[in-house]
């Protein structure tokens, strides 16, 4: 069964609140389900295109052209 993110982060929250209430027990757990949400939060922006330097420079053009006509 592979674990998604919006799962991961309802366990991390439910741990968050054992921890807020005292409950030390859980703090390795706490951990490791944290790392596991980085992790893939990583894969998933690694998974998308990088923008290309083009479009990079199209944007920041834009961007100063914005900025200059209007002052």
């Amino acid at each position: 069964m592979e674990e998604t993110l919006e799962y991961l982060e309802q366990v991390l929250s439910g741990l968050r609140a054992k921890f807020a209430s005292g409950d030390k027990s859980v703090e390795a757990k706490l951990r490791a389900v944290s790392a596991k949400i980085d992790k893939l939060r990583l894969e998933k922006e690694l998974a998308q295109p990088a923008p290309k330097p083009v479009e990079i420079g199209k944007q920041i053009a834009k961007a100063l052209r914005r900025r200059s006509c209007c002052r």
